[in-house]
């Protein structure tokens, strides 16, 4: 009986062996050996910061300085998101996003994000990027933007969501404020875990700009007039 305990054990534990990397650096995540990602070190979808600069305001109550943003597709599919058309000194596109507190209280009403029902499907390539800013406000200490995306085989179905997530803390230290990092309020974790408040959002959204259509959505059809009557 020992000896074939001992014959399944050691046939299991081949066949995670082969499965799955043998061994991953501390703090690292076991991938499967046949990952579905161009960079096996990095997440699946992510944003990474790029830069920070003014421009006008798109919509009331924005600051005029914003933060550009790279979202990378690290998988081997397609990815759609939802976009709308910018001049180009926002970006490659405006991107839609929630505005959500992370991990703590920040301080005032959450900002709105870039949500409406008029808009495009943009594709995202393997290992391809999308470059879109947003403003700076909205990742004021306490605060991240979460992104909403699907791959593409599974068509863009109401019922699927993917999030990808960036938050003021993955922000480059020179660009912390400490001030208003003091004022945030965090869980107590003493005996037990104390519930935090819910965080007041604005009223109002902002109404969208003008310009909500981006490049890659097709033109729509232009509706045919009748012929005028032919005179006898």
């Amino acid at each position: 009986m020992y000896l074939i305990f001992a014959a399944l054990l050691g046939s299991l534990a081949g066949q995670c062996q082969t499965a799955f990397h043998p061994s991953a650096p501390h703090g690292q995540p076991r991938r499967p050996a046949d990952t579905p990602l161009v960079d096996p070190k990095r997440s699946s979808v992510y944003m990474v910061f790029q830069k920070v600069g003014k421009c006008e305001p798109l919509l009331a109550g924005e600051t005029g300085e914003r933060v550009w943003l790279i979202l990378k597709n690290n998988t081997r599919w397609s990815i759609l998101v939802r976009t709308f058309g910018v001049p180009d000194e926002y970006g490659e596109a405006g991107l839609f996003y929630d505005v959500e507190a992370s991990g703590s209280v920040p301080d005032g009403p959450l900002p709105h994000g870039y949500w409406w029902d008029l808009a495009s499907l943009s594709d995202i390539g393997s290992g391809e990027s999308l470059t879109f800013s947003v403003p700076r406000n909205h990742l004021d200490p306490g605060l991240a933007i979460k992104v909403n995306f699907q791959f593409d085989w599974e068509g863009y179905d109401d019922h699927i969501r993917h999030f990808s997530y960036f938050s003021y803390w993955d922000l480059p230290d020179a660009l912390r404020d400490k001030q208003k990092e003091k004022k945030l309020r965090w869980p107590s974790f003493r005996g037990a875990v104390r519930l935090l408040p819910a965080v007041p959002q604005l009223d109002e959204p902002p109404e969208p700009p003008a310009l909500v259509l981006s490049p890659t959505m097709p033109e729509l059809p232009k509706i045919l007039q009748p012929a005028p009557p032919k005179k006898n």
